[in-house]
């Protein structure tokens, strides 16, 4: 198979504006594939797929971070966590954060650096792929591990977090308005921090 060289450099208000266009359409159809999944009972593998929906959605908030990078070594953090399926799918942990009171500091957990949000979620996605043998001493199966709840729980998850259309943030010329106004004063967390993670996020919940 041909060796695809990944880029790392900066973007222009037009790339991320199509950068983002194309992950919201990739995570659309992924989700739309979950959903099909669902129906015909394939539990485990509609499960990973909603994962895989949430981790593409989760690379807009990067890219909009990969447009105010400030030096070589930004570029570089950021585009390593765009690349990272545990910087992307920390929000597969979001309904158990959502509470009676809704602010935003409720969320601030799961954008720790430190937590292993991440790491629950890419888990979760590989124990709905492959089979293998866990802690507690047994073999565990997919098709054993995740039953039907699970699945609907992270699809109905992932229909929330992923937009179904236009939305803030998107445009070639918001992005430029991102940059010009919030570029020099935004801190750029290097580790998936709440900055990065909340630049025009939307979360659809009723």
């Amino acid at each position: 198979m041909p060796r695809i060289r990944s880029y790392a450099g900066p973007l222009t208000a037009q790339q991320a504006a199509d950068g983002i266009q194309v992950a919201l359409l990739n995570a659309r159809t992924l989700l739309l594939d979950a959903r099909v999944l669902l129906q015909s009972e394939r539990w485990p593998r509609a499960a990973a797929l909603a994962i895989l929906a949430i981790e593409e959605a989760g690379k807009v908030p990067i890219i909009r971070a990969i447009l105010v990078a400030r030096s070589e070594s930004e570029l570089r953090d950021e585009w390593r966590a765009y690349r990272s399926h545990t910087k992307k799918n920390v929000m597969g942990q979001f309904f158990a954060y959502v509470k009676e009171e809704n602010h935003l500091e409720n969320f601030r957990p799961l954008f720790d650096p430190t937590s292993d949000f991440g790491a629950t979620t890419e888990a979760f996605k590989q124990l709905a792929m492959y089979s293998d043998y866990v802690g507690d001493g047994r073999w565990a199966s997919p098709d054993v591990s995740i039953d039907s709840d699970l699945a609907e729980m992270v699809i109905d998850l992932a229909d929330k977090l992923i937009p179904s259309g236009e939305g803030a943030m998107q445009s070639p010329e918001e992005l430029a308005l991102w940059v010009e106004h919030l570029g020099p004063v935004v801190s750029v967390p290097r580790s998936g921090g709440l900055s990065r993670w909340t630049s025009g996020v939307e979360i659809h919940v009723t």
